[in-house]
């Protein structure tokens, strides 16, 4: 077994109050993810491209997962090519699995790319994902966790962005026993832009461990990170936003904020939005909003026959629904609410 650290905050707090990092252990008996055959694929080192970029989850498991991932499945988009249409991935395995993913946008060009995992069942898996967006180039990235009970996953990412860049990510949390997010986006061009939306269930004894760093350096950069989710039964789950300020982003601005729905109370939730600021003329905000439905919530519902407990399940769907609501190719969009209407304990 491989010891290793994941999702450590930029700059710790309190070592009592357990969010600094995750400590966990993976068998470096995994093996490489089998690929679709319609994309390139990158042998060994490769050339070199994306090896320095940032990783969410941290070094250890980015070098630990490449190890194991060996070659990895790159999706390059040329300069100026507008195509918009998403590039759809499933991956399925049945045993554990590391896989690498690059993905290239080209100066000017746009690329979309939806990943699905609801293949994968109940394996133990980790995803390494690195992006570049060139100068004015557009990446859309959606991805949908939904495994079976006892899955536990660890998703990486890694992104680069050029002047005038964008990065649109989505991810929805749907099932799985322990998921793991890790996003750091590294707005290295002036008028850059980050865009994150995270939608989340966690029931029974679930845990979700999430780490979203944002380094603005580009003059004139907004990073946009937003969560909203459910906790109900005896969920556990830790949301680490840092937005990094560094020396030299003028003018730029940063938002990170998070809803909770919370339908017990034995559920544990710990939210830590970190501002680190470097530079004087920018613009920072985070919040967090944290709670149960209130008794005049659940009177409305009740007084027009609604019982509590279909109450909980339509605002735990809710949430979910509202971030599939955003993904803007309606065949995905399709897809993502049938899984989603399909799920028995939503």
């Amino acid at each position: 077994m491989k010891e290793m650290i994941i999702n450590s905050l930029p700059v710790p707090t309190w070592r009592w109050l357990k969010v600094n990092e995750k400590y966990i252990k993976l068998s470096d008996k995994m093996h490489p993810v089998k690929y679709p055959d319609a994309y390139e694929i990158i042998s060994g080192d490769g050339d070199g491209k994306f090896d320095d970029i940032e990783m969410g989850m941290g070094e250890d498991i980015a070098s630990f997962a490449r190890s194991i991932s060996g070659d990895k499945m790159r999706i390059t988009k040329q300069q100026g090519d507008k195509d918009a249409k998403y590039c759809i991935i499933k991956l399925a395995e049945a045993d554990d699995y590391a896989a690498g993913i690059e993905l290239y946008a080209g100066e000017g060009s746009v690329l979309n790319v939806f990943l699905d995992y609801s293949g994968l069942g109940s394996a133990t898996g980790v995803s390494d994902i690195r992006v570049i967006a060139e100068d004015n180039a557009v990446v859309k990235l959606v991805e949908v966790f939904h495994f079976d009970k006892d899955a536990v996953f660890y998703d990486n990412i890694g992104a680069r962005l050029g002047k005038k860049a964008e990065f649109n990510l989505k991810q929805l949390v749907i099932s799985g026993e322990d998921i793991n997010l890790g996003v750091c986006t590294e707005l290295a061009g002036d008028y850059s832009l980050l865009n994150s939306d995270l939608g989340y269930l966690r029931s029974g004894s679930s845990k979700l461990d999430i780490n979203y760093v944002a380094r603005q350096k580009g003059k004139l950069t907004e990073s946009h990170m937003l969560a909203s989710g459910v906790l109900r039964d005896e969920a556990d789950k830790i949301f680490r936003g840092t937005i990094d300020f560094i020396h030299g982003c003028a003018d730029s601005k940063g938002e990170e904020r998070e809803d909770v729905l919370l339908l017990s109370p034995d559920v544990r939730n710990r939210t830590v939005p970190l501002i680190l600021c470097a530079e004087e003329n920018v613009e920072g905000e985070h919040g967090a909003s944290i709670g149960k439905l209130s008794e005049e919530e659940l009177f409305y519902f009740e007084s027009r026959g609604i019982p509590e407990k279909t109450v909980n399940e339509l605002m735990a769907a809710s949430k979910l629904e509202a971030v599939a609501g955003r993904i803007d190719d309606m065949e995905i969009k399709s897809s993502v609410m049938s899984l989603l209407c399909k799920k028995k304990d939503i």
